[in-house]
């Protein structure tokens, strides 16, 4: 593959993952069944960015190794500082930098929960005070870093398997991270003995990024084989098989209830990264069912899930302080709705700014780190 080469689809799985996210943090009360089904389950889409975290990151990993018999661990490093570290260090300078009572009055601070601490934010530990203290972080956006976190701690571990392990033993590797994840996953309350975090480490999340990681060693060593079998599926099998994922997301409460520590949650995640994990395979094969473009707007928008992820709860919770302070009532169908809209349009303008200026800039930085 070249090394520009880019996935088709993928920026527009983004740009899906985060509106799962998005939609469970809008202040929106409704007894509607079905938005009741789509508005919950956030959790699913960070599942499915370490999913596609874990195909990405193998692919470029497995291409460097079998082209070079080795990997460049600084070069592999320092584009990941180069995508990561930029923004998630702009916000934390943000939220330790301003005071605490201008940041109450912009409803960036919360009630109940944690008083930061630096070492651990800045450190990328922010996960594991959070499951230190079994609580969320009191200001915003924090609470949604620890799944940042768990990505730079990702990153190390498979830079250190992938440069270990030879090429034949790495399959073996990403099977084997299930039974770990399903044991760790079956040891954390003897360990954190908590009642609100859960699974907020890395090794609790070990298959999603394998279930990825497999797809990847699939794309990059039986590419021919893979993609000769997906022109003989059927458009419609791809459409059965695109419904009934869509299926398990919707139905999640149903058929994978979310239960802390319970038997299900041993294997739940299995479940759903092997099947987001098929769904990408489907989605970047030449032979897909659906294309979006690299022009299409949800490929535009997928391109700034970072900075989405990173921003937009500081527009909710600013814009909730602000209706709280005007007695706006988010009860009422069109206040609620010019919320969400005027959220989400603010949200992605600063996305695009922060792109454009900041990560872009970081990113141009990366040809100084290739071959």
């Amino acid at each position: 593959m070249k090394a520009g080469f880019h996935f088709k689809n993928i920026d527009a799985l983004r740009f899906f993952a985060f509106a799962k996210v998005y939609l469970l943090h809008v202040p929106i009360v409704s007894s509607v069944w079905w938005f009741q089904q789509i508005k919950t389950g956030g959790g699913i889409g960070v599942m499915f960015f370490f999913v596609l975290s874990g195909f990405l990151i193998t692919w470029l990993l497995l291409k460097e190794k079998t082209t070079n018999n080795q990997i460049n661990a600084k070069r592999f490093m320092m584009r990941r500082i180069l995508r990561i570290w930029p923004v998630y260090f702009l916000v934390l300078a943000f939220v330790y930098f301003m005071p605490n009572e201008l940041l109450s009055s912009w409803g960036l601070r919360i009630v109940g929960g944690y008083e930061p601490d630096w070492i651990y934010s800045f450190s990328f530990l922010e996960n594991y005070k959070m499951l230190m203290s079994d609580q969320f972080p009191i200001t915003t956006p924090l609470s949604v870093f620890w799944s940042l976190c768990i990505e730079e701690h990702f990153y190390l571990f498979w830079l250190l398997m992938m440069s270990l392990l030879p090429i034949r033993f790495i399959k073996y590797f990403l099977i084997g991270c299930f039974p770990i994840s399903i044991f760790m996953r079956w040891i954390e309350p003897h360990i954190w003995q908590n009642s609100l975090m859960f699974t907020n480490d890395l090794f609790t999340n070990l298959d999603l990024f394998a279930a990825g990681g497999l797809a990847a060693y699939v794309f990059t060593f039986k590419e021919e084989v893979y993609e000769k079998t997906m022109s003989k599926i059927p458009k419609f099998m791809q459409f059965v098989f695109i419904l009934l994922v869509l299926t398990l997301v919707f139905f999640h409460r149903y058929i994978l209830p979310e239960i802390a520590f319970s038997t299900i949650n041993l294997f739940r995640s299995c479940l759903f990264g092997i099947s987001f994990a098929l769904l990408i395979l489907m989605m970047v094969s030449k032979h897909s069912l659906i294309h979006f473009s690299e022009k299409h707007v949800f490929s535009k928008l997928g391109e700034l899930s970072y900075g989405l992820y990173v921003y937009h709860l500081i527009f909710i919770h600013a814009m909730m302080r602000y209706c709280e302070k005007h007695y706006i009532n988010l009860n009422e169908t069109m206040n609620i709705t010019v919320f969400v809209l005027l959220n989400l349009i603010l949200s992605i303008g600063l996305s695009y700014l922060s792109k454009k200026y900041i990560e872009d800039w970081f990113l141009g930085l990366k040809r100084y780190f290739n071959p």
